[in-house]
């Protein structure tokens, strides 16, 4: 399938936006705003032009940014982490009090035990994903007896951007493993260049790429 330029995608929009519409209405659904690769300000302003449309009604996805604040503050808004604060809550909770190293921190120090998850939960910023590594990472220490200062700085140290989280647990691979990595990227790499993503590439499928790469 041949993939338009932004000129073409530009040039059809306008199209679309200057018919008269009376028989329907467009909702358009724009995820990851804050990954555009050009200006925020620009697509922002782009955007804007397009909500003027009285029949089209736009709902956009993004990390705050300061440009998307401006363009679209006034309007109706969700947070993520409003959200999803209870359920965060009770993942790390049931977490951690589930863990054996931790029951035994509760007993030695429990407000300083109850104080590390309150911190783990007040960094979240409502990214279930950023929570569950962490909580990973706590049980490793807890596994270790790291003592609490330690595990506080565990904490602190772990990147709240999670561009920077991924290239963190990238450069602390195992470096026994690091050549195994390198082939699973690589694998990932080719399926998206052939298929055009990677949802047909099951466990088992890169499991078998993996068997005949190395064998």
């Amino acid at each position: 399938m041949e993939h338009w330029g932004l000129n073409e995608l530009d040039a059809a929009m306008r199209i679309l936006i200057s018919q008269d519409m009376h028989s329907f209405k467009l909702c358009l659904f724009v995820d990851g705003l804050d990954e555009y690769e050009g200006q925020p300000s620009t697509i922002a302003k782009y955007l804007s032009m397009l909500a003027q449309v009285p029949w089209l009604k736009i709902c956009l996805s993004s990390r705050p940014l300061l440009e998307f604040d401006d363009a679209f503050g006034s309007g109706p808004s969700l947070r993520l982490q409003d959200l999803t604060q209870t359920d965060i809550d009770h993942f790390v909770k049931s977490s951690l009090r589930n863990n054996v190293n931790y029951q035994q921190l509760c007993v030695k120090q429990p407000v300083q035990a109850l104080s590390l998850i309150e911190k783990i939960i007040s960094r979240a910023d409502g990214v279930f994903l950023w929570i569950k590594l962490v909580v990973q990472e706590i049980e490793r220490g807890l596994a270790n007896r790291d003592p609490l200062q330690d595990l506080q700085e565990r904490i602190g140290i772990f990147p709240l951007d999670l561009e920077e989280l991924f290239s963190s647990m990238l450069d602390n691979i195992d470096p026994f493993y690091i050549k195994k990595s390198a082939l699973i990227f690589l694998i990932v790499r080719a399926a998206y260049i052939r298929w055009g993503g990677v949802r047909r590439l099951d466990t088992l499928t890169l499991s078998f790429s993996l068997d005949y790469c190395t064998s």
